[in-house]
């Protein structure tokens, strides 16, 4: 499974196994879309998840914590939360 890291401070070559996404989400998103059919997994980053869903990327949630880090995943602030309570119930109603 390729990876890709979404960075604005990185820069290639990367030290590990990955291929920096260039330039901005809106055009890279499709792009990789249209390369690998099937899903694209984001993986613990919620700035990212956070900007992916406000451009109408993100079609589903999952959600998973441990009981150490849940609480430390979403900081101190509880914005991320809100904001995916509040999508969650647009696209429930939207759907009934």
């Amino acid at each position: 499974m390729p990876k890709y890291v979404a960075s604005r401070t990185l820069a290639e070559p990367l030290e590990w196994n990955a291929t920096l996404i260039k330039g901005d989400l809106d055009q890279a998103v499709p792009a990789l879309k249209a390369e690998h059919p099937g899903n694209l997994i984001v993986s613990g980053c919620g700035e990212l998840a956070h900007s992916l869903t406000r451009q109408g990327f993100v079609d589903e949630f999952w959600f998973g914590s441990t009981p150490t880090s849940g609480r430390q995943a979403l900081g101190s602030s509880t914005a991320l939360a809100r904001f995916l309570w509040s999508w969650w119930r647009r696209r429930r109603t939207a759907r009934a």
